[in-house]
């Protein structure tokens, strides 16, 4: 799994790849200094995403992505 935060002028995305041929489940914490998101969409492939704080849990399919959208 690798997962990548960038920040522009269309929003803050959060980008979760998963290069195995298994469906993985992944936690991706922020720092605190990039807290304070309110939800996430998936603008990729829907995946449902769970928020806690600064806590995004999802499933990424195999060898795919999940490129969420933080608000």
């Amino acid at each position: 799994m690798q997962a990548r935060l960038h920040q522009g002028p269309g929003g803050t995305i959060l980008w979760a790849t998963n290069p195995a041929r298994t469906t993985k489940k992944v936690t991706v914490t922020l720092a605190s200094g990039a807290a304070g998101f309110k939800s996430a969409e998936d603008l990729w492939g829907g995946q449902a995403i769970a928020l806690d704080g600064a806590r995004f849990t999802m499933s990424v399919p195999a060898r795919d992505a999940v490129i969420a959208l933080l608000r």
